[in-house]
C-alpha cells in the first residue's frame, strides 16, 4: 500500500479523532467562553421552544412584556436542540455536542471536496490544515447555528462540483436543496451561489446560466428563502423584535468609504491571519490562488476566495471587526485550506531546494500559529462569568415569571465611517439566559433616571441589574438615583441587583 492509500484508509480517521478532541475537550454547559453573547441567544431560543415549539415563531428573552417572537434566521438548530432537551433534559452541553457532530460531518465532506480538485497529497494536507483552523474549531464548539449551516454548505459544495463537472443534473439539483437549508440557517451561505455561477460560466459559458438545471437550482434556493425572509420580516413588523436579518436592526453593510480605506482591508487581513490562515498560511494561500488557471478544477479555489472577499466587503461593518463579525469568515475556511495546501504542494514540487524548504517553513509556522490559537479555545477560563453570576443572583431575588431590566454594554446608536448614526444591537441575552427571566435592556448611553423608569414601567419590572464598570463617568446622578429610589438586594464582583422600594 502506498503512502497516499495509507492516509486514505487510516489518516482520515486520525484527523477525525483530532477534530473530536479539539471540538469537545473541556466543553462545559455554562456558555461563558468566547461568543457568549451569541451562544446564550441561541440557547434561549432552544429553551423557549420547550414551551412554544413552533419553529416558525422563535422567541427571545429581551422583548418583554410581549411574547418575545423575533425576526431571525430559520431556527432549525435551536429547534433540533430542544428535541434533545425533551429526551434528556435541558443542558446546553447537548447543543455544543450537536454543533461538533455537524462540523465533523462537514469536515468529511470538505475532505472529499479537496480530493475532487487537488492531488491526493495536497488534499490530505488541506483536510489536516482545516481541522486545526481556530475559527473552524471555534464554531464547532459553539452553541450557535454556524456548524449546522456548514453541514449543509459542505454537502451543497460537494454535490455542486460533481453536478457541474460530471453533468449530473440530479446531483446538481440536490446541491440546491442543501444550499437552501444552509442559507435558511445562515443567509451568509449564499456566497456559494456566486461560486456556482462562476463555475457554470467556466463550464458552459453565458448560455449555461439558462440551462434548466441551473435555473432550477436558483429557484430551489431563492424562492423558499424569499418566502421565509418575508415571513420573518412580518414578525418584526408585528412584534418589534429583530436580529436585523432583513427588515430592521443594525446595518451590516459596508460602504465606499470603508472599501477605500486601507484600515478596513488591514482589519480583514488581521482576522484572517488570526483565525484562518496564520501569517505563514497567508503567504502560501496567496501563492496557491495565483496558480490555478492552468488547471480547470482548481479554478474553484480562485472562484471561492474571490467570492468570499466580495462577500466580506459587502458585510464590511461586521466582517472587519474581530469581536463583532469574525464568525463571518467561516465560509472561506475550506477554500483557504485548499489554497494553502495547493501553494505548499507547488513549492514542494519545485526542483529548487530553496522553494521546498521555504514552503515547509511557512507551513510549519502556519500550523504552529493555528494550533496555538486553537489551544486558547480549550482554556477553561470564563471571561463572561460576571454576567452568569449576576443572572444567578437575580434568580434568588426575582419571582419565576418576573421581568427585569438590564444595563447593556453597548450604546443605542453606533456610527458609520461618515459619522452617520446607525441603530445598534444592544441587547444582553447572556444575562437574561443565566437569570432565566425576560425583560428589557437599558442602552449604555441612556443612563438617566427617566430612561430607566420608563423601561421598568414598560417591562412591568421592579428589578434592575447594574454593571458598575459600564456606568458612564458622568452618571453620578444616575448612581444617586439608584441609591435613593431602589434597594441594593444583591451584589458581587462586578454586578449589582437593585429592587424598587
Amino acid at each position: 500500500m502506498n503512502k497516499d492509500g495509507w492516509f486514505s484508509r487510516f489518516g482520515i480517521v486520525g484527523v477525525l479523532l483530532l477534530g473530536v478532541f479539539l471540538m469537545t475537550f473541556r466543553l462545559d454547559p455554562f456558555l461563558t467562553d468566547i461568543d457568549s453573547w451569541r451562544q446564550t441567544e441561541t440557547a434561549t431560543m432552544a429553551r423557549n421552544f420547550l414551551e412554544h415549539p413552533n419553529i416558525f415563531f422563535p422567541r427571545i428573552a429581551w422583548g418583554a412584556p410581549g411574547p418575545g417572537i423575533v425576526e431571525s434566521e430559520f431556527a432549525l438548530y435551536p429547534w433540533l436542540v430542544h428535541w434533545i432537551y425533551r429526551i434528556f433534559g435541558e443542558n446546553p452541553l447537548f447543543g455544543r455536542l450537536l454543533s461538533a457532530s455537524f462540523m465533523l460531518v462537514a469536515l468529511l465532506n470538505f475532505s472529499r471536496f479537496f480530493c475532487r480538485i487537488l492531488p491526493k497529497r495536497a488534499a490530505n494536507l488541506a483536510t489536516l490544515f482545516l481541522v486545526t483552523m481556530p475559527l473552524f474549531v471555534r464554531m464547532g464548539r459553539a452553541f450557535m447555528p454556524e456548524a449546522t449551516a456548514m453541514f449543509f454548505f459542505s454537502f451543497a459544495l460537494l454535490y455542486a462540483v460533481d453536478g457541474i463537472h460530471e453533468e449530473r443534473r440530479g446531483r446538481f439539483l440536490l446541491a440546491g436543496l442543501f444550499l437552501l437549508f444552509a442559507v435558511l440557517v445562515k443567509p451568509t451561505s449564499l456566497v456559494l451561489g456566486l461560486i456556482v455561477a462562476i463555475l457554470v460560466l467556466q463550464r458552459w459559458g453565458v448560455k449555461g446560466l439558462f440551462r434548466w438545471e441551473v435555473l432550477g437550482f436558483g429557484m430551489i434556493v431563492l424562492l423558499p428563502l424569499g418566502a421565509f425572509l418575508f415571513h420573518a420580516a412580518q414578525l418584526h413588523a408585528k412584534y418589534g423584535n429583530t436580529f436585523g436579518v432583513l427588515s430592521g436592526g443594525d446595518s451590516k453593510w459596508g460602504s465606499l468609504a470603508m472599501w477605500t480605506s486601507y484600515k478596513f482591508w488591514g482589519r480583514l487581513l488581521k482576522i484572517e491571519a488570526r483565525w484562518v490562515f496564520g501569517f505563514g498560511g497567508l503567504v502560501l494561500g496567496f501563492f496557491g490562488v495565483l496558480r490555478p488557471l492552468r488547471y480547470p478544477q482548481r479554478w474553484l479555489l480562485l472562484a471561492g476566495i474571490s467570492s468570499f472577499i466580495l462577500y466580506l466587503a459587502l458585510v464590511g461593518r461586521y466582517s472587519s471587526f474581530d469581536g463583532r463579525g469574525s464568525h463571518y469568515h467561516l465560509w472561506g475556511t475550506p477554500f483557504a485550506a485548499g489554497a494553502v495546501a495547493w501553494g505548499v504542494f507547488l513549492l514542494w514540487e519545485n526542483p529548487k531546494p530553496l522553494f521546498r524548504w521555504g514552503g515547509t517553513l511557512l507551513l510549519f509556522l502556519a500550523f504552529s500559529q493555528n494550533l496555538w490559537g486553537t489551544s486558547s479555545l480549550l482554556n477553561p477560563g470564563n471571561p463572561n462569568s460576571v454576567l452568569r453570576e449576576a443572572g444567578l443572583a437575580v434568580q434568588k431575588v426575582a419571582d419565576p415569571n418576573e421581568s427585569i431590566v438590564v444595563l447593556s454594554i453597548d450604546p443605542k446608536w453606533d456610527r458609520d465611517p461618515q459619522g452617520k448614526r446607525i441603530p445598534n444591537n444592544f441587547e444582553m441575552p447572556n444575562l437574561f439566559f443565566y437569570a432565566g427571566r425576560r425583560g428589557r435592556v437599558l442602552p449604555r448611553d441612556e443612563q438617566t433616571p427617566q430612561a430607566l423608569m420608563s423601561l421598568m414601567k414598560k417591562a412591568h419590572a421592579r428589578i434592575f441589574v447594574n454593571i458598575p464598570f459600564w456606568n458612564q463617568p458622568n452618571a453620578k446622578s444616575f448612581r444617586d438615583f439608584l441609591g435613593q429610589n431602589l434597594i441594593l438586594k444583591s451584589e458581587g464582583n462586578g454586578f449589582e441587583v437593585w429592587v424598587l422600594k
